[in-house]
């Protein structure tokens, strides 16, 4: 019997409590890399989290192709 990857009693409160915690991780990061490379720290951050989006996409189109699906 399978288990399921994310327990049923979450709720879509979780999930955007969880994708603001990553988003403020993601501005976070690319302010700090563009501070230590001496890049606009706003053009970091709106970077970061533009690539994370596009590989977040990516992963999901790869997965909806081959017919993958969470349960």
């Amino acid at each position: 019997m399978k288990k399921p990857l994310v327990s049923p009693n979450l709720s879509a409160t979780t999930l955007w409590i969880s994708l603001v915690a990553a988003a403020i991780a993601l501005v976070v990061s690319g302010a700090a890399v563009s501070r230590l490379t001496g890049r606009s720290m706003a053009h970091g951050a709106v970077r970061q989290v533009a690539l994370a989006a596009l590989s977040a996409g990516v992963t999901y189109g790869v997965g909806r192709a081959i017919g993958a699906s969470v349960s």
